[in-house]
């Protein structure tokens, strides 16, 4: 039980005392930063409550486990939003570089976090709203199907049409996921759903400190009177986000980042990258998770550069390079991550690291005004639907307009 977890041994054996105890509650929330692991822990722990041997090992050859790990159990759902294309786009690198069992199951896992996002269950009553894409996810579940631990696993050019494939179509089902993380009907869907006799059910909600008041009511509806024998497993990357009420009906368990060593273990036995070209889990994905030219952290880079360049010309002109590159990159979170990046630069300023910012330390209120501009845009792309070009563009402006002196 939870064997293919790294690090984390402190809520992971919390987590397997209490399940092996018949102690664990109905509802429990996850909460730490992104890539520490939380959806991992999430799934092994909804293979454990329905493992038919009651062991949960990974190499249980029940036909739950079995089901679990391909991520096609009837009787669990997932709702949420997740960084499905740097995961899929991750994975897949993987997989072609090297071609093995545990590659095979990490990309077609990695696919299937996606693709049941468009259960049926979910999207009962709007099906209108899924429509464009139905042909998409019947094509997925289709050429998924070639991964499948039972067929031999392609080789070569074989294998990397596939994978190019899967990624194409990822990325028209993930642009057609809605903007709230989880739509209130989902969750009304959900809760018809686990109220219905059946065997043990778990429902993970990713992304629950991103939820809309409607769907954090609604959910707490249902948490309020949990139907018996369905878990609730919230994710969360900021609890003090989560709203207090369902705080108070829910067990935490805290994912801290791992140490840098834990996430180079990732790296290495998960994606089996053996040249580590970055520190961090988040500074692997954001260099390797995106399929456009340039990293993520290049272009929070070079927008920070424009920002404090002498000539106004040349900064609009990288700006618009920068644009460039995060539309290209095809995935509708791309700008989001690009905002937080700019935070952490920021961050690294505040903290007097030159080294790392590539410029001389400018006057900390300045920063400080300049990181509460970022996250009005984020706030305006994520939450208000506005053009993220065009954010981009007025907080180009809008920082330059902080301190002339800077320039």
């Amino acid at each position: 039980m939870f064997e293919n977890v790294i690090g984390h041994g402190g809520p992971v054996a919390r987590l397997r005392a209490e399940v092996t105890g018949n102690r664990l509650p109905a509802a429990l929330l996850f909460h730490g930063p992104q890539y520490t692991g939380k959806t991992t822990v999430a799934l092994e722990l909804a293979r454990a409550l329905t493992c038919e041997r009651g062991t949960a090992e990974w190499t249980c050859d029940c036909h739950s486990c079995r089901q679990h790990r391909l991520l096609v159990h009837p009787y669990t759902l997932l709702l949420g939003t997740h960084y499905f294309l740097q995961e899929i786009t991750v994975c897949a690198e993987a997989l072609k570089a090297h071609p093995s069992k545990g590659t095979r199951f990490l990309f077609l896992r990695a696919v299937r976090k996606l693709l049941r996002r468009f259960d049926a269950v979910l999207w009962q009553g709007q099906e209108n709203r899924v429509a464009s894409v139905s042909t998409a996810v019947r094509e997925v579940a289709e050429i998924i199907e070639d991964l499948d631990p039972r067929f031999p696993l392609p080789e070569g050019a074989e294998l990397e049409k596939l994978t190019e494939r899967l990624l194409t179509r990822s990325k028209k089902l993930a642009s057609a996921l809605p903007q709230d993380p989880v739509p209130i009907q989902a969750v009304r869907n959900v809760s018809f759903w686990a109220h219905m006799s059946g065997p043990r059910k778990v429902v993970l909600v990713d992304a629950a400190d991103r939820l809309n008041s409607g769907t954090r009511n609604a959910l707490l509806k249902t948490l309020e009177e949990p139907p018996p024998e369905v878990t609730f497993v919230l994710l969360a990357t900021q609890r003090s986000a989560v709203m207090p009420t369902i705080i108070s009906r829910v067990r935490q368990y805290g994912f801290p980042s791992r140490s840098t060593d834990e996430q180079c273990d990732v790296v290495r036995r998960v994606f089996r990258e053996t040249e580590l070209e970055c520190g961090t889990l988040r500074e692997y994905f954001l260099t390797n998770g995106f399929s456009g030219s340039e990293p993520i952290t290049s272009l929070a880079e070079a927008f920070i550069e424009a920002v404090v360049s002498s000539r106004t010309a040349d900064g609009a002109d990288s700006v618009a390079h920068v644009q460039q590159a995060l539309q290209e990159m095809a995935d509708v979170h791309a700008f989001r991550y690009f905002f937080e990046e700019l935070t952490t630069l920021l961050q690294r300023l505040l903290a007097n690291d030159v080294a790392r910012a590539a410029r001389p330390l400018v006057g900390i209120e300045t920063i400080t005004r300049w990181r509460d501009l970022v996250a009005e845009a984020a706030f305006r792309v994520e939450s208000l639907n506005m053009n993220p070009s065009t954010v981009c563009e007025s907080l180009y402006f809008s920082m330059r307009q902080v301190d002339a002196g800077v320039h």
